[in-house]
């Protein structure tokens, strides 16, 4: 049962809002970094290990947090992930400058940022288990999906924003558009502190453990792994089959690779904040029907030789992957009970392992034919398909 103490839609808006900001600074991050390594005198290498092993970091830290969150509330979690997000920004926008300035060596420059970006993973992996609990204090069970749809339109949101930035200022002004960000996040931290209450009424209630959490949501953290995976791996191929598959110049699949996966991500948003925020579907029936459109749309897309019919498939995986993963989430949810920070702890351990290996699966199927990783992501959702049709209906909670 949602805290009938806090207004759910004055949360919602604070959510909406901070995870937007949050989303664009590490968007704006991930899409930079590479380029804006090399400038300051990293190694390719450098640059990988600087996001990889973060990111591995923040993968580990969630199921931790996670606890920490059903026991201690999700306020101070939440403003922790978001002020850590703001000061890794300040702290790079200054090590960048001192560096452009050569008051301080590639090495120590990297030592440095390294340092500060394992901090910011540490306390930025409790970020997601806290938004997903505090989405879980203020629905009911028949709004849940719709709640999560909201926090993952967010963070598409705030992706596209930081994409934006990077365009408009990074190659320039790496500097002005990291302090920018840092200020944005840090206004709507501080808007967050003031205005957001503790949704998490009850800390007495003891939790299920970690393995009956487990064992009782195991098919909806295979659905979370799959899908990411599969979605993380054509991110990666989509311009290399652009240009092996399609027999486009690589400058022409770049451009039209990135429209391919924009066009993608604009329509998940529009089937978060429409769909999934209007349809008066049960979770189980978002999860039928989302596996399903995007099983059949990666078929079409892994056969098709025309770039329209691309564009329009991936459009159509986009819409279903945003109906899948809020309905995905709200099945965690309403088998979690009491546990809702530790279930969204463990499912972002099963995010995070996906987005790491759909890259690597995706760039050693490309090797065998630029259609197998299309292929490959359709038998990934067809397997979610099983996993959720044959789903009993979760318990409200």
């Amino acid at each position: 049962m949602p805290n009938v103490t806090v207004e759910p839609r004055k949360v919602a808006r604070l959510l909406f809002i901070a995870l937007a900001a949050n989303a664009a600074g590490h968007s704006f991050v991930l899409v930079v970094l590479p380029g804006l390594a090399r400038r300051l005198g990293f190694s390719d290498l450098q640059a990988g290990v600087l996001i990889g092993l973060s990111a591995l970091v923040m993968t580990l830290a969630a199921p931790v947090w996670g606890t920490i969150g059903d026991r201690s509330g999700r306020r101070r979690l939440f403003l922790a992930g978001l002020l850590s997000g703001c000061v890794f920004l300040g702290v790079a926008a200054v090590l960048v400058s001192w560096r452009f300035r050569e008051g301080i060596s590639a090495q120590t420059t990297f030592v440095l940022l390294f340092t500060a970006r394992l901090l910011q993973s540490c306390f930025a992996g409790g970020l997601s288990p806290a938004t997903q609990a505090i989405v879980a204090d203020i629905t009911v069970a028949d709004r849940r999906a719709g709640g999560m749809g909201l926090m993952g339109a967010a963070f598409g949101i705030g992706s596209v924003l930081g994409g934006m930035v990077a365009w408009w200022l990074a190659a320039d002004n790496p500097v002005i558009a990291l302090t920018l960000l840092a200020v944005v996040i840090a206004a709507s931290t501080l808007f967050s502190a003031i205005s957001l209450p503790e949704t998490h009424s009850d800390t007495s209630i003891h939790p299920l453990n970690k393995i009956d959490l487990a064992k009782g949501s195991a098919r909806f953290l295979a659905v979370t792994l799959l899908a990411l995976s599969t979605y993380a791996a054509l991110q990666q191929v989509t311009v290399l089959r652009l240009q092996d598959g399609f027999g486009l110049s690589p400058d022409v699949a770049m451009r039209t690779g990135g429209a391919v996966m924009m066009t993608s991500m604009a329509a998940m948003v529009t089937g978060l904040l429409v769909l999934v925020r209007h349809l008066a579907w049960s979770a189980r029936r978002f999860c039928r029907v989302g596996a399903t459109g995007a099983t059949v749309c990666l078929i079409v897309a892994a056969l098709t030789t025309s770039l329209p019919i691309l564009f329009i498939t991936m459009a159509g995986f986009g819409v279903c992957l945003g109906l899948l993963m809020p309905g995905n989430l709200a099945q965690i949810s309403l088998r979690a009970g009491a546990a809702q920070a530790s279930a969204a702890g463990l499912n972002a351990v099963a995010q995070g392992f996906g987005m790491a290996l759909g890259p690597i699966a995706g760039a050693a199927l490309h090797r065998f034919s630029p259609q197998a990783p299309y292929a490959a992501a359709a038998v990934a959702l067809a397997c979610c398909v099983l996993a959720v049709w044959h789903a009993p209906e979760p318990f409200a909670n």
